[in-house]
């Protein structure tokens, strides 16, 4: 098995994060081979509070503006999969799909 690195976009999407998320930590794939990075754009929302304190073990990597592209690309740089899957915040994986 190989090291995936989810990396998710997120700009005022608490309201979305934690479906999302449960959805990626609930794969039959073995958990210590899973990185999750999320990317905030700059949300006023209570997004980051929302990771820190029920995913911790997610990585959070601060973007300074709203911008989509930037955000994956910065997911990327600072992740350390062999595969790298982009998510957007508002998706739920379903079982099975890794």
């Amino acid at each position: 098995m190989k090291k995936i690195s989810v990396v998710i976009a997120n700009y005022n999407g608490e309201r979305y994060l934690e479906d999302c998320l449960h959805s990626v930590y609930t794969q039959k794939y073995h958990q210590k081979l899973l990185e999750i990075i999320v990317v905030d754009n700059g949300s006023q929302d209570n997004s980051i509070k929302l990771l820190k304190t029920k995913f911790s073990r997610v990585k959070v990597v601060k973007n300074d503006y709203n911008n989509y592209c930037r955000a994956n690309n910065l997911g990327i740089k600072n992740s350390s999969g062999e595969y790298i899957l982009i998510l957007n915040n508002d998706v739920v994986l379903k079982n099975g799909y890794l």
